[in-house]
């Protein structure tokens, strides 16, 4: 008697989990869920939505990233997304003061959100006809390369 996958339960089992795990994550991808709002030493509310894998931005570091802020209404102000490129900078030349602190510890592949208080933003002067006085901003982040400016 021929055995076909009907037929032998053994070579359907084998199918089945090869088919199953061709859907699963790569060994390289972190998924992760649940993770708690933190509010860091400078008032920065910071949650991970995904956390990266491979070296830590720290302050010597160079990042590419993608980006979304809006204010704490939803209403956006500026996005890399709708440019289609990318920024990059060193740390410590962040467009935004508040950057500075939110993207340390982030991870290439990983995504943030961060909350910045006016005196992370822009303050009391804001940006005229753009981001009124003393507005909070919510900043998503997508960390897309590191590179530590201190190796040669």
């Amino acid at each position: 008697m021929k055995r076909t996958l009907r037929t032998h339960p053994l070579l359907a089992g084998f199918a089945l989990l090869f088919f199953a795990s061709c859907s699963l994550p790569r060994w390289n991808t972190k998924v992760d869920v649940n993770h708690r709002a933190r509010t860091d030493q400078h008032g920065i509310t910071i949650q991970e939505i995904l956390t990266g894998i491979g070296p830590e931005v720290t302050p010597s570091s160079e990042v590419t990233l993608d980006y979304k802020v809006s204010l704490e209404s939803g209403d956006p102000v500026d996005s890399s997304y709708d440019r289609g490129l990318p920024i990059t900078f060193r740390m410590g030349e962040a467009p935004i003061l508040g950057w500075e602190y939110a993207l340390l510890g982030m991870k290439p592949g990983g995504r943030r959100l961060a909350t910045l208080p006016p005196y992370q933003a822009y303050g009391e002067q804001g940006v005229e006809g753009l981001i009124p006085p003393l507005s909070v901003l919510v900043c998503e982040f997508e960390l897309l390369e590191v590179a530590d400016q201190r190796q040669p």
